[in-house]
């Protein structure tokens, strides 16, 4: 699939101020000073992507997408500390 270059920097503008909203939200944690010199986990990689399809899927907000997030690491986390202790899930 190809966009023109006028698409392709809407896009990338449009998508730079998305993961802005992400980092604001707490989403997505970045590491450094500016924008321009962000950079991210591969975990955090993962949540925008999670972010984006709770978005597309659900229309969901972004404070709902974080709190959605939240709880279903907080989830997996649980259920990981129940196996460990010999429990099912």
């Amino acid at each position: 699939l190809h966009y023109p270059l006028r698409r392709q920097r809407q896009m990338c503008i449009r998508d730079r101020e998305w993961v802005a909203q992400l980092v604001e939200v707490g989403i997505v944690e970045a590491a450094g000073p500016q924008p321009a010199q962000w950079r991210f986990y591969s975990v955090d990689l993962q949540r925008a992507l999670d972010a984006r399809r709770l978005q597309h899927d659900f229309g969901a907000g972004l404070d709902a997408v974080a709190l959605i997030l939240d709880l279903s690491q907080e989830v997996r986390r649980l259920k990981a500390q129940l196996r460990a202790l010999g429990g099912s899930d």
